[in-house]
């Protein structure tokens, strides 16, 4: 029991009496602090809030970093949240690198166009004129200058008017009955034989109109020479004089 001073007297009381003995005044009680509550204990891990393993889906302290249960870590929402945004970022630059890239090549690409469109213009103006067709250039010649020719030295024959084109003037000899072939004939006694190929239907009709010992001119290309076969001839065009 402590002693405290009367205020009225100033003598010494007890701090528990109700009046001063002396004077008689009462005297104040002491304030009464409030009583603070005592903390509570932790929870027990039963009472602890509980969560749900992600990986096992097994109940688990809400505050665990690793599941008893299957010991994996338990990852927090933010991880994800950070692994999305940084996914984005990445996409949204490769997409807009893309972009950047398919405009480029396209400037460039019009660029060139643009450039090439002058050089263009340019060999337009300078290029050459289309050479056309040369004419066939026929060497004119008998059937008894052929027969002579081929009869005096075969090889010079075959040299001269093998892969030629001929313009053969002579009578008509043979006629093929199926008309795939004319004969053309030589003056006296002769094996010398130049044989024409028939080729289009227009040739069929004007021989159809003529008879053997008529004069006719052959223009055509030589393609064989032989001392037994003698003169192979395409035929290009059948002329009556």
């Amino acid at each position: 029991m402590a002693l405290i001073k009367c205020p009225e007297c100033g003598n010494e009381v007890s701090e528990n009496a109700a009046n001063c003995p002396n004077c008689g005044n009462p005297i104040a009680q002491k304030e009464q602090r409030p009583q603070q509550p005592r903390p509570l204990p932790p929870p027990t891990p039963q009472q602890a809030p509980k969560k749900m393993c992600k990986h096992c889906k097994a109940e688990i302290p809400k505050t665990a970093k690793v599941c008893p249960n299957c010991n994996k870590k338990q990852g927090g929402v933010i991880k994800w949240v950070i692994i999305a945004v940084v996914a984005i970022v990445i996409i949204a630059a490769i997409a807009g690198g893309g972009d950047n890239n398919s405009n480029q090549s396209q400037q460039s690409s019009n660029g060139g166009n643009q450039s090439s469109q002058p050089s263009a213009e340019k060999d337009s103006s300078t290029e050459k004129p289309v050479e056309t067709e040369k004419p066939i250039e026929y060497i004119s010649v008998t059937a008894d200058e052929l027969s002579e020719a081929l009869s005096a030295n075969a090889m010079k024959a075959q040299n001269d008017y093998e892969e030629q084109y001929l313009e053969i003037t002579g009578q008509l000899g043979n006629i093929d009955s199926d008309g795939k072939y004319i004969g053309i004939k030589t003056e006296g006694f002769s094996l010398t034989n130049i044989q024409c190929y028939i080729k289009t239907d227009e040739q069929k009709q004007i021989i159809m109109e003529l008879s053997r010992g008529d004069t006719i001119v052959i223009k055509g290309y030589c393609k064989d020479i032989g001392e037994i076969l003698g003169y192979q001839i395409d035929i290009n065009e059948i002329i009556i004089p």
